[in-house]
């Protein structure tokens, strides 16, 4: 049997991993240390250690892991996300590749009602494992680890083995039914054959469809997914709207269409209003929603389209002009750096050693102190920021440098929002008042609402207020607050939201969301802040970052609710959101006011490209000075009415950097960057 962990005097220090309930507990390897401590002691040349201490840190800066005494823990759900390549640098075990076979113990209909599931292999026979977690054991060193889909997929079978048969009524049967055949079809998990025959839809919503009938109209329900002519044979058969419809299927199996309470209720006015004249129909055409429920009822399907911003371009991958590199050299596998500049012209740069890493990383260091964001290494400039990213899988493949390791594939990245980058040309801006502005661009202050009386702006605050209220009013796309910190630009932008609000979001045709990026750090004072300043507190703050970015993705066994946008590249959208979910872009629509990270704006760049904004607020804006970064092109990517961006230090290194947050501000207004 093959023996993933066993280890020797010679492997490299490495951190301590246990499997919980929770997640992933990571710890330190010595016992009279904390974890904090053993990462503070670490030898220099203890690379391995060194590199998990790093991404351990950044997944707790992101809210993706949890700090304790015990040590850092990645819950579940994060674990399984994770890239492989992450995987290997934690040191977890190599994904669960076989067979789960799922059957049922009963009918539905049985309060009675299981599932049985087995992991099989290969040949059919069956494995026994402890799952704890996203963890499967089968021995000490006979170890799985579960994607994404299939951890979501036990959880789900093994919650429902767990209810008692008083929980377990038909209805509710059927509805997790739905849920879990849509997850077993995702991993790819084996059914017996009453559940293959079975099939539950449970719609959200019902459509509507008008047919001509001599003098009348009928109007006709519909459901996504289903045989609508049998469906709405069955649904007139019966006077009131009914639990479940049964749709027989050619392969002898069936279809059932599950309403809850609050649908069969809205269904009840559609069962009134099956046939009426033209007349009538026309009086409904008025006011629809006085006859239909808008929730369960689509009164009007051309609202779910969906777009992005005009500024995107495609999906597409990623492509960084950073990429690391394996190559044998004398009978050894050397890693390195591969430049590719603005004339695709690609330079291998090797990095043979050990001794000449040090000196990579110690120049890295004092580029970053001097606030520069760039080195020259060899002869080639490279950006820091993309060299640090592969400095883990150097130091691996110099440790490693005997075993040859498949080389990085160069064009798989992440699949992102493709962009005018305005980088060698202004292929996209936006549309600002003619300069140069005939007459004196005032600060003409409008006071914002509900501002307790306790509390004054002062001048410079008044001033900035103003700028940007008469940006918005004068139709500029943005503006760049720049005050140095601690002179208030927080409470600026709150009073400039309070003010927006108020004079625009009354109006339902405006009542778009504002988004505030930040580092982590910063979100819970923009929270806390707004009612120690405000009155009447009619902003209701929502996070969407850490753990409660689950409150907000959508139930991956229901892909149908999951919209896809017409845009080329789509298709690659129902990989990526497999593996890592999709927000509900609907739920977040409805909110005042979103906070958020950079690193879940780059990771959801998908999803929140689909909102409409009513205005962007970035924080700490020399996140995105460097132009073309995953999270740079991520906010240029969003879909705004307005924009604006905080930064105690607009040039503190060049004037690029001042460049590229301009074009987020106001994309096009200082051209291209190579002009």
């Amino acid at each position: 049997m093959r023996n993933l962990f066993q280890r020797n005097t010679s492997e490299p220090e490495q951190l301590n991993w246990q499997e919980t309930p929770d997640g992933i507990l990571f710890t330190s390897p010595s016992e009279n240390m904390s974890l904090t401590e053993y990462a503070a002691n670490l030898p220099t040349d203890a690379h391995q250690a060194q590199a998990q201490w790093m991404l351990l840190k950044e997944l707790l800066d992101n809210g993706q892991a949890e700090s304790s005494d015990n040590g850092i823990l990645i819950p579940n759900e994060e674990v399984c996300q994770l890239e492989s390549v992450e995987h290997g640098l934690l040191g977890l075990p190599e994904p669960y590749p076989f067979d789960i076979e799922i059957q049922s113990h009963g009918t539905l209909n049985q309060p009675e009602f299981q599932y049985n599931y087995q992991f099989l292999q290969p040949d059919r026979k069956p494995l026994h494992p402890k799952r704890i977690g996203c963890i499967l054991r089968l021995t000490k060193n006979w170890v799985y680890l579960l994607s994404h889909e299939q951890f979501v997929l036990l959880e789900a079978l093994d919650a429902f083995n767990a209810r008692g048969t008083t929980d377990k009524e038909f209805e509710s049967n059927l509805l997790d039914f739905s849920k879990i055949k849509g997850l077993a079809k995702d991993t790819g998990a084996g059914l017996d054959l009453y559940l293959n025959q079975n099939d539950v839809i449970a719609p959200e919503t019902v459509r509507l469809r008008l047919r001509e009938s001599g003098d009348q109209v009928e109007i006709i329900p519909e459901v996504a997914n289903v045989d609508n002519e049998k469906f709405e044979e069955v649904f007139d058969k019966f006077p009131n709207p009914e639990v479940t419809y049964n749709l027989s299927r050619p392969d002898g199996g069936r279809t059932r269409v599950v309403f809850q309470e609050n649908q069969r209720e809205a269904l009840k006015s559609v069962k009134e209003n099956r046939r009426v004249s033209r007349e009538q129909l026309a009086e409904m055409a008025k006011h629809p929603q006085t006859y239909f429920d808008p929730e369960i009822v689509e009164l009007d399907p051309t609202d779910d389209t969906l777009s992005f911003s005009e500024r995107v371009l495609e999906i597409g991958v990623y492509q960084p002009r950073v990429y690391p590199f394996v190559s044998p050299y004398k009978s050894e596998w050397i890693p390195g750096i591969l430049v590719e500049d603005e004339s695709d012209t690609r330079t291998k740069i090797p990095i043979t050693s050990e001794g000449e890493l040090d000196e990579l990383e110690k120049v890295i260091e004092e580029e970053k102190q001097a606030g520069n964001i760039h080195i020259t290494w060899k002869g080639s400039k490279l950006p820091i920021s993309d060299i640090e990213e592969h400095l883990p899988f150097i130091k691996e493949r110099l440790r490693r440098r005997k075993k040859p390791y498949p080389e990085p594939d160069e064009r798989s990245g992440p699949t992102v929002l493709i962009i005018e980058e305005n980088i060698e040309e202004r292929g996209y801006d936006e549309e600002t008042p003619d300069p140069p502005i005939k007459e004196e661009f005032r600060h003409l202050l409008q006071h914002p609402p509900n501002l307790k009386e306790e509390f004054d702006l002062l001048p410079h605050q008044e001033e900035g207020l103003a700028w940007t209220q008469q940006l918005l009013i004068k139709k500029y796309p943005g503006g760049l607050l720049a005050d140095d910190m601690g002179l208030g630009k927080t409470l600026q932008v709150l009073c400039f939201l309070q003010w927006h609000h108020a004079k625009y979001r009354s109006q339902e045709s405006l009542q778009r969301p504002y988004l505030i990026v930040a580092p982590i750090a910063l979100l819970e004072n923009w929270e806390s802040e707004y009612p120690k300043f405000f009155d009447n507190e009619v902003l209701q703050f929502v996070t969407l970052y850490g753990k409660k970015l689950q409150e907000y993705k959508y139930d991956l066994s229901e892909p149908n609710k999951i919209p896809i946008p017409d845009i080329e590249g789509a298709d690659r959208l129902q990989e990526m959101r497999k593996r890592r979910g999709a927000l509900n872009v609907k739920y977040i629509q409805d909110a005042n006011v979103v906070l958020t990270t950079y690193e879940t704006v780059r990771d959801f760049q998908l999803d929140l490209g689909l909102i409409p904004w009513a205005a962007v607020i970035i924080d700490e804006a020399q996140r995105i000075k460097t132009p073309g970064t995953l999270v740079t092109n991520a906010l240029k990517a969003l879909k705004t009415d307005f924009r604006i961006a905080l930064t105690g230090t607009p040039v503190e290194n060049s004037l690029m950097d001042l460049w590229c947050i301009t074009d987020f501000v106001a994309p096009g207004y200082l051209d291209s960057a190579k002009e």
